[in-house]
């Protein structure tokens, strides 16, 4: 039973089996067969089933697509009728069978598959064949108008169906094959079976209009619609069910950190019977392209739309538990990222994600899942493409979270590239710049659509022109200034580095840090470009050398796990740095998002978090940079230190700015204060010596002797002390000596009823402080502190028990210090 309906496949055994290539035509055949049967989770993978047997190296894990997988359960005897077969996700070219009639046959996998049976009264059996993929990729087709070296094979644009497994280099799980989504078997009943909500403001009125499609094994009449508190009658033609609601005075939805989110949701009632529809909510949404940019403007506020793309936080099964969901996306949420992005070379997510996205602020950047492949100008490839796009699209239809459509990755990039005319390319993107628009106006209303990514001028890829993925601080290996020297408006994908993930993952994953390096176990976790000779380890390596002048391969020989400490310090570095810039007021750049969120595999991938979840020195730099109240910190060269501060609220927020000078790491040698009174939704700059009082040579930039002092650090807080946000600029560069006693300390404070927090002290400036508390999630790490302070820490419970242990350490430190605890009586405790 699910929801009080009987399905008959809730709670089903599953099993499957995998053969060579035709092998077995249909289930009477099983038998002939030596098969391995093996127990299956559904909705879940062949793949799956054998890394739960622990087969996982076996060549049907490496490459699924070589063989046919059969998966069968058996249905127990049920009370005779007509009941309705739903398959919402089949990978990829699926055959079924009740007992030996065939009931089914599908080749797309992102598009639902039903079918009405009719079952007798005695058991019987259930069989799904996955074809392998391989044999069908070969087939002779139309040449493509220009080719791509990302996808294992070219037939792969013919074929509906994830690139996940199947792009060398960038993703290294197996292919997913078999029934990845739910699957039920229910009696023939009353349900929803298109969605189409859309939503639209008119002076304030939130207008709601409703277009679904039902069934039900009577006539249907008597429907009532319901969107929060508010009720019409429907219209009934056949069963197409329309209304429209007029909703005065409805409460705006914002993205995270700019307002709350405010969700209404819809129903429909049909006699007594009433079948939830979702939730939506009202924003309005625009592009502003004007001067050859591309920024949002939500609600009429222009927001900087910091995010990343997101990653299937488990590629082999494709399946994410609600709680793992809520984690994750909380995670991104809390980094201050207000975006996310569906890369077109995975899956659509499953309503689960998009809920959580109306619900936690998290604006949506949809991939359709053709990613980098030229798509077939071909009628039947249209036709199924069309129909996928009808589901997904009533899906998202609604949705405040939904903020664009994409068509294709990197298509226009990888044809201009190949010398391709611009009036070549739009030809040959035929389906993308005529078919899929009409789709989006139709049923996604308003909602902004891009061709392709990146786009805009000739070549799409000008970092100064559209929209861009931008390397230069990263692949291209660029200095951290070229992040303002190119001229960035929009980067839809950036920033990739191999990023490593915290020392209790290597530990976990690899042994420890002596793994680090050429390890096959960690070089299978590096993400990598087809066809180049280095991977992003090296991009993040030589930021090691350009920030802090070490030679990190040499170092790797002696001291692993400070290479590793050095090589985390870099890539936050790097990215915080490049987020603080893109950020301030008088950028050109109104959109940043990072490649990628979450890693798919264990070490040192694209992610802010790794495959467990946990966060990176990434996420931390991040969370400081692109929180919704923020102080940042640019090297305005001759001009001095710019200070930045943002506050992204809905409130005006009365505030105070510190800004302090430090000489040898240790001594205050000046400092100034200014009162602010930062506006809703707003950003402003302020020179540093216009806040010290007088010229400083904040930045060192005129070299009149020696440095004057080594650090510098602004502090924004709150009329009653506060402490809102911090930034810290070292004058004389990132690279600082190693110190035997810095003074650095941390103390556990707190018990289980009412949580625990760690305060962290110094004496002298510590670089690049970080916490390892195994079981517990420090809300910052990676921080650096100013000399003489303080700074406490809440901690999140990540599957610690008992009271937190762990242990302190700083970059410029030898050595880490084991964090101590205060009893009731405030006394130390080991």
């Amino acid at each position: 039973m699910s929801d009080g309906v009987l399905d008959l496949l809730a709670g089903a055994r599953w099993e499957c089996a995998y053969t060579a290539p035709g092998l077995i035509a249909e289930p009477a055949d099983l038998a002939s067969g030596e098969l391995t049967w093996l127990p299956a989770q559904v909705p879940g993978t062949g793949a799956g089933a054998l890394r739960e047997a622990g087969l996982d190296y076996l060549p049907a894990y490496a490459n699924p697509d070589d063989y046919d997988w059969w998966f069968r359960c058996e249905l127990a005897a049920a009370a005779p009728g007509r009941y309705l077969l739903s398959c919402q996700g089949l990978a990829t070219v699926a055959d079924a069978w009740l007992d030996d009639h065939p009931v089914l046959h599908s080749e797309a996998m992102f598009t639902p598959a039903d079918r009405t049976l009719e079952l007798g009264p005695a058991a019987a059996t259930l069989s799904f064949r996955f074809c392998a993929l391989t044999p069908l990729l070969s087939a002779r087709r139309p040449r493509a108008a220009w080719k791509t070296r990302l996808m294992r094979s070219p037939g792969l644009r013919w074929w509906r169906t994830t690139l996940i497994g199947r792009m060398p280099g960038a993703s290294r799980e197996a292919a997913p094959v078999g029934l990845w989504r739910d699957v039920s078997l229910t009696p023939e009943q009353l349900r929803v079976t298109r969605r189409g909500v859309t939503t639209r403001l008119e002076a304030g009125v939130g207008i709601v209009a409703i277009d679904l499609e039902l069934t039900s094994p009577e006539p249907i009449s008597d429907v009532v619609v319901s969107v929060g508190s508010h009720t019409a009658r429907a219209e009934v033609n056949g069963d197409r069910v329309t209304a429209t609601l007029r909703i005065p005075g409805v409460a705006l939805w914002w993205p995270a950190g700019y307002g709350p989110q405010p969700l209404y949701p819809v129903s429909v009632r049909v006699a007594d019977r009433e079948l939830a529809v979702g939730e939506v909510g009202f924003r309005e949404i625009g592009v502003d392209t004007r001067d050859g940019g591309w920024g949002l403007i939500i609600n009429g506020t222009r927001v900087f739309a910091r995010g990343a793309l997101w990653n299937p936080p488990d590629p082999v099964t494709l399946q994410a538990d609600p709680s793992r969901l809520r984690a994750l996306l909380t995670l991104a949420r809390d980094a201050g990222l207000v975006m996310l992005r569906i890369p077109g070379t995975t899956v659509y997510p499953s309503n689960d994600f998009f809920d959580l996205c109306d619900e936690l602020g998290l604006l949506i950047w949809q991939d359709l899942m053709i990613a980098n492949l030229p798509p077939p100008d071909d009628d039947g490839f249209r036709q199924t493409l069309t129909a996928e796009l009808r589901f997904v699209f009533g899906q998202l239809a609604g949705r405040p979270s939904l903020a664009v459509i994409c068509g294709g990755s990197e298509v226009e990039q990888q044809a201009a590239m190949m010398g391709l005319s611009a009036e070549r390319i739009e030809a040959a993107l035929g389906i993308l710049t005529r078919d899929v628009p009409a789709l989006v106006d139709e049923l996604l209303p308003s909602t902004p659509y891009v061709v392709s990514s990146p786009t805009g001028g000739y070549p799409p890829f000008r970092p100064d022109s559209g929209l861009t993925h931008y390397f230069g601080v990263g692949a291209y290996l660029r200095p951290l200034s070229d992040a303002r020297r190119a001229g960035v408006r929009f980067a839809s994908e950036c920033l990739a580095f191999s990023n490593p993930p915290d020392q209790q993952s290597v530990d976990e994953f690899f042994g420890g840090a002596h793994a680090a390096g050429h390890n096959p176990l960690w070089k299978a976790g590096v993400p990598r470009d087809a066809g180049t000779s280095w991977d992003f380890e090296d991009v993040s390596q030589h930021y090691v050398g350009d920030l802090y002048g070490v030679n990190p391969h040499r170092l790797r020989f002696t001291e692993p796990d400070r290479a590793l400490d050095l090589e985390r310090a870099a890539v936050a570095e790097a990215i915080g740095a490049t987020l603080a810039e893109w950020r301030r007021p008088g950028s050109s750049c109104d959109g940043a998002l990072i490649l990628s969120f979450n890693d798919m595999t264990a070490g040192a991938g694209w992610g802010l978090v790794d495959s467990k979840g946990r966060p990176k020195s990434v996420w931390y730099a991040v969370r400081r940079v692109c929180a919704p109240v923020a102080v940042l910190i640019t090297d305005e060269g001759l001009g001095g230190l710019a200070i930045h501060v943002c506050n992204d609220t809905a409130a005006a927020l009365p505030a105070v700015l510190e800004v302090e000078l430090f000489a040898n790491g240790a001594v205050s040698v000046g400092s100034g204060t200014r009162q602010l009174e930062l506006a809703a939704h707003s950003a402003s700059s302020v020179d540093a010596e216009l806040v010290l009082g007088g010229f400083r040579d904040v930045a060192w930039s005129y070299r009149f002797g020696a440095a004057p002092h080594d650090v510098v650090v602004a502090t924004l807080r709150s009329v009653d002390g506060d402490l809102l946000s911090q930034a810290v600029h070292l004058t004389t560069g990132r690279g600082r000596a190693v110190e035997t006693e810095l003074g650095l300390s941390a103390t556990f404070f707190g018990d289980d009823e009412n949580g625990w927090a760690v305060e962290v002290a110094t004496r002298r400036f510590a670089q690049a402080v970080h916490l390892q508390i195994p079981g517990w999630m420090p809300q910052d790490s990676w921080f650096d502190l100013p000399p003489g302070s303080t700074r406490r820490i809440p901690l999140l419970g990540v599957g610690g028990s008992g009271a937190p242990m762990g242990e302190v350490a700083a970059l410029n430190a030898i050595g880490s210090r084991s964090i101590g605890r205060r009893d009731a009586a405030g006394e130390m405790r080991s």
